[in-house]
């Protein structure tokens, strides 16, 4: 394993089931005709078997979560930090038995890792009932110094501004529809943005105003544009995530792509893929979603 390489944080679920406050408006999340026992043993082993596949080329930092406070998608930590610039920052959730997942436990583990990062803390605006759910909503290229955003109830378009002004990047909003004329939840089940290429769903982007200028936005950063269809979107096909020199997405989703568009994804680096089918399900989120980089002291 390099060092100064990008390490990764997961929260290994005490009690992974559906949450029921989050499905309102995430159209992704399904039920399953499972006991809750076979729920958990189901999602248990499917972190387990990614956190194995991926610990031996990527550093990975594994928080327990506990019983008390219940937090039924702690497994999905990309939504309430992200870290950049030196900075843990903290931010603002829609629903509120997700608030919790931000636990003291969980944020000292991930400051022993990044000990020279300050805290941002934009959690005060869940006050003013304004969203901004971490990298689920801000995609980020981060060498070009882009942020996407996709426009919904849990992404303010003003906190949106608010993040890149202090990053110092281009922020580049778009509005989305699924096929019941509703916004997609999060940007990263629509969009990921690789080494070479940007892998996004053109068809749920609202107008084709906003389809072109999206194409413009990916090509001017001199990536290729690598687009899918909404069955391989709802696939999770576009949950997937760059880290180092490896991509690492659901099996459902690597079994998803045409040969042609893997070979694609495999200029960015080696594909690691694993089942996380139970999670996808019920949680509506995937191998991005559990998954928060940890960007090293620069």
């Amino acid at each position: 394993m390099e060092k100064n390489k990008t390490a990764v944080f997961l929260c290994r679920p005490h009690q992974f089931k559906l949450n029921e406050e989050t499905a309102i408006d995430n159209r992704l999340q399904k039920s399953l005709d499972l006991s809750l026992s076979e729920i958990n043993q189901n999602a248990l082993l499917e972190f387990d078997q990614l956190v194995e596949k991926i610990r031996s080329k990527i550093e990975t930092i594994v928080f327990q979560d506990t019983p008390d406070p219940e937090t039924p998608d702690s497994i999905f930590p990309n939504n309430w930090f992200s870290t950049e610039n030196n900075e843990i920052t903290l931010y603002p959730m829609k629903a509120a038995n997700r608030r919790k997942e931000r636990k003291d436990d969980a944020l000292s583990l991930i400051q022993r890792h990044l000990p020279h990062h300050s805290i941002n803390d934009l959690t005060q605006y869940e006050k003013k009932d304004t969203f901004l759910e971490g990298t689920g909503v801000l995609v980020f290229d981060h060498t070009n110094k882009i942020i996407y955003c996709a426009l919904s109830e849990r992404a303010d378009e003003q906190l949106a501004k608010l993040r890149s002004k202090q990053l110092g990047y281009d922020l580049f909003c778009f509005n989305t529809k699924d096929q019941d004329g509703s916004p997609i939840y999060h940007t990263n089940v629509m969009m990921a943005v690789l080494k070479v290429c940007v892998v996004y769903c053109e068809e749920v982007i609202a107008s084709s105003s906003e389809q072109i200028d999206f194409e413009k936005k990916i090509k001017s950063s001199n990536k290729i544009p690598l687009k899918v269809t909404p069955l391989q979107m709802l696939n999770f096909c576009c949950n997937i995530i760059q880290v180092n020199n490896y991509v690492l997405m659901s099996s459902k989703a690597y079994s998803s792509f045409s040969s042609e568009q893997l070979d694609l994804i495999k200029e960015n680096g080696e594909i690691i893929h694993s089942p996380l089918d139970t999670i996808e399900t019920l949680g509506g989120g995937g191998c991005r979603c559990m998954l928060t980089e940890l960007f090293q002291t620069k």
